[in-house]
């Protein structure tokens, strides 16, 4: 890799796939007492999935990029 920076956007996905992660699991009381089908509860938490699958595959990514210690600081 020529160059150890991202660009804004990057960055700016990686925080908002932590939020959307946290939201599914925080707010799934609030889900059950508005939805009342069964089947939108489930696509709603399909989603999520997927969501939170985009955002472990940018960290995967993120951590074969920089390969030491530090996580997000080291950004």
């Amino acid at each position: 890799m020529a160059s150890d920076k991202f660009r804004f956007p990057t960055l700016t996905a990686v925080v908002i796939a932590n939020m959307v992660g946290t939201g599914v699991f925080t707010s799934l009381g609030f889900q059950l007492l508005d939805i009342r089908s069964g089947f939108a509860l489930l696509a709603l938490w399909a989603i999520g999935g997927v969501a939170a699958l985009c955002g472990a595959m940018t960290y995967g990514e993120l951590g074969a990029a920089l390969p030491r210690s530090g996580g997000e600081y080291n950004l």
